[in-house]
C-alpha cells in the first residue's frame, strides 16, 4: 500500500503518476485545463455539464465533482441518479454528495466512514465540521448503504475516535 499525505498541489499529478508507476500501472499522460483571466476553458464548462446531466445534480455540486474526480467524475455523479438521498450534501456546509462516500465504498475500497470523510472526501478536515456534521454524514451515508442501526453507531463512534486522534490539538500545535 501506498499512502501519501500533504505535499502541494502543483505535484499532485506527477506525484500521483510517480505512485501509479511503483505499482506497475501504465498512467494516462496529464491533460491541461487552461484558466486565465477569469475565464476557464470551456472544455471544463462542457465536461461539468456532462457530470451534471449524469447525476441529476447542479452545477456547483458537479464542479466540485468534475474537479475532484476528473475522468471518473461521470460515474460518480452517475450513482445519483434517480437516487434523491444521494444527491444530498454529506453535510450542510459543503458541496461534497453522498453519492461519493457510497463511490468510495463501492469502488475506492474504503472500510468506514472514518476512511471515507477523512482521506477519500476529506470533509471532516474541514475548519467548520463539528459533531452535527460527523452525525448527519453518517446518518446520510448509513441510509445510502442500508447500515443497520448498531452498525451506523459503530461508523460514527469509529470515526470521531480517529478524527480526534487525527487533528491535532490547538494547544499541541501552540494556536491560541
Amino acid at each position: 500500500m501506498i499512502s501519501v499525505i500533504g505535499g502541494k498541489l502543483t505535484t499532485a499529478g506527477s506525484l500521483a503518476r510517480e505512485c501509479v508507476a511503483k505499482i506497475g500501472v501504465q498512467a494516462h499522460p496529464p491533460e491541461l485545463v487552461i484558466v486565465s483571466e477569469n475565464r476557464v476553458d470551456q472544455t471544463l464548462e462542457r465536461w461539468v455539464e456532462v457530470v451534471a446531466n449524469a447525476g441529476g445534480i447542479g452545477v456547483d455540486k458537479a464542479r466540485g465533482i468534475a474537479e475532484w474526480y476528473g475522468r471518473r467524475a461521470v460515474a460518480v455523479a452517475g450513482e445519483a441518479r434517480g437516487r434523491p438521498e444521494l444527491r444530498a450534501p454529506l453535510c450542510p456546509h459543503t458541496g461534497h454528495i453522498v453519492a461519493e462516500a457510497v463511490d468510495a465504498f463501492n469502488n475506492e475500497c474504503a472500510c468506514t466512514l472514518a476512511d471515507v470523510l477523512l482521506r477519500r472526501v476529506p470533509v471532516a478536515l474541514g475548519a467548520c465540521w463539528s459533531s452535527s456534521c460527523s452525525r448527519d454524514a453518517a446518518t446520510r451515508v448509513a441510509a445510502a448503504l442500508a447500515w443497520s442501526e448498531k452498525r451506523a453507531a459503530v461508523e460514527l463512534e469509529g470515526f470521531e475516535q480517529e478524527r480526534s486522534e487525527f487533528l491535532p490539538k490547538a494547544s499541541a500545535t501552540g494556536a491560541h
